[in-house]
């Protein structure tokens, strides 16, 4: 009979025991037999040096997403790809990187083809900015962070790059900038300047301008882009976030 009991409480124990032990937690793969994975920190990893590495390296096409593109080195190894090699380079940019130290121009005048980003005004003062920092290298490569492509942002701010070969990754973010460039861009010399995107006007100017240039719209219920992990935080504007 005491044997029963005990056989009995320890049969209890080993099966809270097992219900008490947590699941093990599987280390994250990557898709893709071949894929590779490797990341940049800047200042200290210069990543425009790899950067351009790539750019070097490309041999058929280039599409990038970038919000502030100002670097000389990084748009002269964009227009060596596309005028020595044929390499098709693409790109999406926020207004700001046709403002003063843009390299939209100096890029568009060098055969570069550019989707400058149009969305939609939420509020006179208050539109989407494009706030990427990808590209995708002959379909195979993607490289995204943090890290604008300006001087600043390889030797001063604290950045961060991660670069892959996941070729499903990689897919998906094509995908992605054929929906972006034509659903909210324009061809850049069709495209209007936003004077609230100008780097050359006093902060007070620009708000003036586009109360007196922008009609107030209806306002709609306003939902974040799709699969955002919050509503886009204004830097003209913190208390709208």
């Amino acid at each position: 009979m005491h044997l029963h009991i005990v056989l009995i409480i320890a049969l209890g124990l080993s099966s809270y025991d097992a219900c008490a032990q947590p699941a093990a937690v599987k280390p994250p793969t990557v898709t893709g037999k071949q894929a590779s994975i490797s990341v940049l920190f800047s200042p200290a990893d210069r990543p425009t040096e790899a950067l351009i590495k790539l750019i070097d390296g490309t041999k058929k096409s280039i599409i990038a997403a970038v919000y502030m593109l100002t670097d000389k080195k990084i748009a002269d190894a964009l227009i060596k790809a596309r005028t020595e090699r044929n390499v098709s380079v693409r790109l999406a940019l926020d207004n700001i990187s046709a403002g003063r130290f843009g390299k939209a121009d100096y890029l568009a005048d060098h055969g570069i083809v550019i989707h400058m980003y149009q969305p939609a005004a939420i509020r006179p003062w208050f539109t989407p900015i494009l706030h990427h920092k990808f590209a995708v290298f002959d379909d195979a490569t993607l490289w995204t962070g943090s890290f604008n492509w300006t001087v600043s942002a390889n030797l001063s701010n604290d950045e961060n790059v991660i670069i892959t070969t996941d070729p499903e990754v990689c897919r998906k973010y094509k995908a992605y900038f054929e929906q972006l460039i034509t659903g909210k861009c324009q061809p850049y010399r069709l495209a209007k300047r936003s004077p609230t995107r100008s780097l050359e006007k006093p902060f007070i100017i620009r708000v003036l301008e586009d109360l007196l240039r922008i009609k107030r719209p209806k306002r709609p219920s306003v939902f974040s882009p799709a699969e955002a992990p919050h509503a886009q935080a204004r830097h003209q504007f913190p208390a709208d976030a």
